[in-house]
């Protein structure tokens, strides 16, 4: 339903959520009972611009679209394995790859090979590389991109 996802969209820009982390873990709450907190967690995310409204929407959002699952007859566990297959839990955020890079520049191309690694299954849950789903705190954020725009 092309409304309901403007409508999240819209959600997302004005709670500055994290989209990659956000349709990441709107796959674990597929189910009218699931426990709501891998979602509701990304409120409490540095950059989130949080509120009491904006946590309201979410939540209102969230019992419109799992109702609308819950009419369909697809196996939940089949819509979890569609969203999980085309949303990844890892990409190429820009803070750690200014770390690989200016870890290189030093001669030490460990970091590049750990991110590497990371991002050779970009679609697994992998704990070891739990960290690269984050985005960046405060202090980590990268001002200047690397392509020089």
């Amino acid at each position: 339903d092309v409304q309901r996802i403007a409508g999240l969209l819209e959600l997302l820009e004005q709670g500055a959520l994290d989209y990659t982390l956000f349709f990441r873990r709107l796959g674990q709450v597929t189910q009218p009972n699931a426990d709501r907190s891998p979602v509701l967690s990304l409120l409490n995310l540095p950059d989130c611009r949080n509120n009491a409204a904006l946590e309201r929407a979410l939540h209102e959002w969230l019992d419109e679209w799992q109702q609308q699952l819950a009419q369909r007859e697809t196996e939940s566990a089949e819509v979890i394995a569609r969203m999980q297959s085309v949303n990844p839990a890892i990409i190429p955020r820009n803070h750690r790859v200014a770390e690989a890079i200016e870890a290189a520049e030093n001669d030490d191309f460990s970091v590049f090979e750990t991110l590497l690694s990371a991002l050779e299954q970009p679609y697994a849950e992998q704990a070891a590389f739990e960290h690269y789903q984050l985005p960046p705190e405060p202090e980590q954020k990268v001002l200047r991109t690397f392509c020089g725009t």
